[in-house]
């Protein structure tokens, strides 16, 4: 059982991923959503529809990028 992080970069590094720095930079981003939907008495301005769109479709493009082995 893997321990548990919020940290995508983390979680990468422990599983020997290796993200270019693009990649990191786009899951620091992600760090933060995730971080946000912990502790919801922060307030923060939502994304925009597009902006959500755009993360969304980001997020598809690394995760289909990552080394299979990681899926199963």
């Amino acid at each position: 059982m893997p321990p548990w992080r919020g940290d995508i970069t983390k979680l990468a590094r422990l599983a020997n991923v290796n993200l270019t720095k693009e990649q990191r930079e786009f899951c620091k981003t992600l760090n933060f959503y995730h971080k946000e939907g912990l502790y919801l008495e922060l307030q923060y301005s939502e994304p925009s529809k597009k902006e959500v769109r755009e993360l969304l479709s980001r997020t598809k493009e690394l995760v289909s990028s990552l080394p299979i082995p990681l899926a199963e």
